[in-house]
């Protein structure tokens, strides 16, 4: 038996092993800290460019971006994670003001944190009117 067939054997063995260990893999863990000032968010990105993260923010939506690239030959057992992951997490406030948020990423943890207080400025909100008024952007005849 060669050695390219018995590492083939050795694979076949345990392939669904590491099929299951890669696929159960494909999420970032995160922490997320709601205190009375801020939120912050901790990301585990181990082995990820800070270039290669995206932080983008939709109403009271955050999704943090990833993308890991293989830097040398593929190997014939792989249990490291590559390729494009994204994380969305629902916040309890829309974040609107890029100002209001500021993130460090060092030794494989991306650290996030919104300033809630500067955010809540930012909410408003208004009372109905008994009378229409006119040029009004949609008139009562048509609620």
């Amino acid at each position: 038996m060669t050695e390219q067939n018995s590492l083939q054997e050795i694979l076949s063995l345990f392939g669904s092993t590491f099929q299951n260990v890669s696929q159960s893999q494909k999420k970032i863990p995160v922490d997320v800290v709601n205190e009375e000032k801020y939120i912050y968010v901790y990301a585990e990105t181990p082995g990820v460019q800070k270039d290669d993260i995206s932080i983008d923010f939709y109403n009271n939506k955050l999704t943090i971006i990833t993308e890991k690239k293989r830097a040398y030959i593929p190997p014939q057992v792989s249990e490291l994670k590559y390729g494009r992951i994204e994380r969305g997490i629902t916040l309890p406030i829309c974040v609107t003001r890029p100002e209001t948020v500021s993130s460090v990423y060092k030794d494989g943890v991306l650290k996030i944190r919104i300033n809630k207080l500067l955010e809540e400025e930012n909410k408003f909100s208004i009372k109905p009117r008994t009378e229409e008024v006119e040029n009004d952007i949609l008139p009562l005849e048509e609620i």
